[in-house]
């Protein structure tokens, strides 16, 4: 099979576009790498590297892996309304987390 420069072209842009698509944002990743080193095991910052490389993770896929809740996505709905929780409470000084270690506030 042959492959025309303009068939070429419109395969390179197509895949442009889904690359685009699927990395994310800069902000949308930091809201959540700012809860990640503030929910650590062993208190805010003990992390280590893990939320550098999920960070890293977000900016090349558009989800911030979690493992509880779970993964938060750019292009969910939920998730973005999420963030924008996450992000007002971090700028107003309060802490964003769920489970025992956060009084109980349930993980959607």
């Amino acid at each position: 099979m042959r492959i025309t420069s303009i068939g070429a072209a419109l395969l390179i842009a197509l895949l442009g576009v889904e690359g685009a698509c699927a990395a994310g944002s800069p902000a949308f990743c930091r809201t959540w790498l700012k809860v990640c080193n503030q929910t650590c095991p062993g208190g805010p910052g003990t992390c280590g590297g893990v939320c550098d490389a999920r960070y890293q993770t977000c900016l090349s896929s558009g989800c911030f892996p979690f493992n509880v809740p779970g993964p938060r996505c750019q292009d969910n709905t939920r998730d973005q309304t999420a963030t924008a929780k996450a992000k007002k409470t971090l700028n107003q000084g309060g802490r964003v987390g769920c489970g025992p270690r956060f009084g109980g506030r349930p993980c959607d």
